[in-house]
């Protein structure tokens, strides 16, 4: 005879409490847990999934019957216990009748999991469901996510919750709509716009093979000649992993309990948009050995500006054609520039008094400086003295590094007396300009 949920409910409490002895004999001898504990670990988290989904089927059995829906009988009245038990169990045992209406359930499922995980006081009280979910990401998540979640389930790192992203910049979000925060904003942003991103598991050194042959030819050979040998010279740039923080958020309680969405989406904008704000700072101007390489500093000299704070529509042209054509026609050519400098070349005309920059291309495109994209980025140098004002060519060329995406963990104790606690983020990234030697990428700088 079947299992009653009652019962499978009972058998993963008792798997729950089994692999908790492990944790708590661990930490009561001050060490990690062993290989075989960790096995053991694994294994009683997979089997508390696979009952979680058992109990799930059995109980849409257990509620509907035969015949009927298996709900109170009477109009439906939504301050009845009764009723909205049966409700919740039916919303959350029903199967779903689409495919759409299956994301939308495991979508909200996580929602509800990382608000849990936010708002409760001691991550000891969270459930083992709602770390299945968070393992399961609402199958909302793809591989490098479902990789970092999985160290949720490491009782030495119960507390630290990993939710990467595959877009740039920060972490996993659940979509919702939020209540309206005003929030001081500024521009920032602009480097992963343009370049290329690679996604890693592993933050070890990750080699970027690079080689200009581009001086070498073919031959004529004669009848009975022998071909000459010129090898080709491979370089190597290694994209690394350097470590950043968001600095420490700190967060009343009361606030994450009364108002989970303002908290939420405060804690998820700070932190992100910090980690942000430093790397674009990094991956444009960075000039230092223990960190990326900024772009500007790689790219070569294409056109001395001859004012001081001002640059003509020639001389952007020039920088233009200043680049090889392989690179200047490419799919990421682009112009880049600071806010500022774009303001001040806005009145600049061809010689048939047409402005160089257009806002709205007929194509419905980006905006475009002398017929090509050009990107707002905020950490370029203004129009001053010496700076490398306006960058211009396949800016694709630069590659960014990202880790694992980024890593939320909740602090508890440390503000535990003045009922705060503290949320910090990390995310490992690199930022390079690969250039085998032929200089895609060309700058103008100012007198």
């Amino acid at each position: 005879m079947p299992k009653t949920s009652v019962e499978l409910r009972q058998e993963r409490a008792k798997i729950t409490a089994d692999i908790r002895v492990l944790n708590d004999r661990a930490e009561a001898e001050n060490r990690d847990l062993s290989a075989e504990e960790h096995q053991q670990w694994d294994r009683g988290f997979t089997d508390i999934e696979a009952l979680g989904e058992r109990i799930k089927r059995q109980e849409y059995l257990e509620i509907t019957p035969a015949g009927g829906d298996g709900g109170p009988t009477g109009d439906p009245d939504p301050n009845d216990p009764e009723w909205r038990a049966w409700k919740l169990r039916q919303d959350r045992s029903v199967p779903p009748t689409s495919e759409e209406d299956a994301e939308k359930r495991n979508a909200r499922a996580y929602r509800e999991a990382f608000r849990e995980y936010l708002t409760v006081q001691n991550q000891g009280m969270l459930s083992p469901e709602t770390w299945q979910t968070l393992r399961r990401g609402g199958n909302a998540l793809g591989a490098a996510e479902m990789a970092t979640l999985r160290t949720l389930l490491r009782p030495e790192q119960i507390r630290a919750m990993g939710i990467s992203s595959q877009t740039g910049g920060g972490f996993w979000v659940p979509p919702e709509d939020f209540a309206e925060i005003q929030q001081a904003m500024l521009f920032y942003g602009g480097m992963r716009e343009v370049a290329e991103s690679i996604d890693t598991d592993g933050g070890g050194d990750l080699p970027w093979p690079q080689y200009d042959d581009t001086g070498n030819t073919g031959r004529l050979l004669t009848e009975g000649a022998t071909a000459t040998q010129t090898d080709i010279a491979v370089g190597v740039r290694m994209l690394k992993a350097h470590m950043y923080s968001s600095d420490e958020v700190l967060v009343s309680l009361q606030l994450l309990q009364d108002a989970p969405e303002l908290g939420e989406r405060m804690i998820n904008q700070a932190l992100g948009e910090r980690v942000g704000r430093i790397t674009n700072t990094h991956f444009t101007s960075y000039d230092a050995a223990n960190g990326p390489q900024g772009l500007i500093r790689g790219t070569t000299l294409g056109v001395t500006a001859a004012a001081t704070g001002a640059v003509t529509a020639d001389e952007l042209r020039t920088l233009k054609y200043a680049v090889n054509r392989a690179y200047r026609d490419a799919p990421g050519a682009r112009y880049m520039m600071h806010d500022q400098t774009l303001r001040d070349i806005l009145g600049l005309k061809d010689g048939n008094g047409n402005y160089i920059f257009i806002d709205s291309p007929r194509d419905g495109g980006e905006p475009t400086v002398w017929g090509k994209p050009n990107t707002i980025n905020n950490d370029m140098p203004t129009m001053a003295t010496g700076n490398i004002a306006v960058v211009y060519g396949d800016l694709k060329r630069y590659k960014i590094r990202n880790v694992k995406g980024f890593t939320l963990m909740r602090l508890d104790e440390r503000y535990a007396p003045s009922y705060q606690v503290s949320f910090l983020g990390f995310s490992r990234h690199d930022g390079a300009y690969i250039n085998p030697g032929q200089n895609p990428i060309q700058h103008l700088i100012m007198a």
